[in-house]
C-alpha cells in the first residue's frame, strides 16, 4: 500500500485546500477521478477518513 506514495503526490497532500476537499464525501466522489487525488489515496487520507475514503480510493489504485 505504501508503495503508492509518490513524492509529487505527497507534495499535493500538504495543501490545506486539498485536505479540506477530502473531508467532503460528494467532493471526493468527483475529485477521485483526478490524477493527484487518486495518487495520494494512501497518503494523509488515512488520517482523515479511513473507512469511506480508503474504500473509494482502494478501487482506483
Amino acid at each position: 500500500m505504501m508503495n503508492v506514495q509518490h513524492s509529487e503526490a505527497m507534495t499535493s497532500v500538504q495543501h490545506s485546500e486539498t485536505m479540506t476537499s477530502v473531508h467532503h464525501n460528494n467532493v471526493v466522489s468527483s475529485v477521485q477521478q483526478n490524477k493527484s487525488m487518486a495518487s495520494f489515496g494512501h497518503g494523509l487520507v488515512v488520517s482523515v477518513q479511513q473507512n469511506e475514503v480508503m474504500a473509494s480510493f482502494g478501487h482506483i489504485l
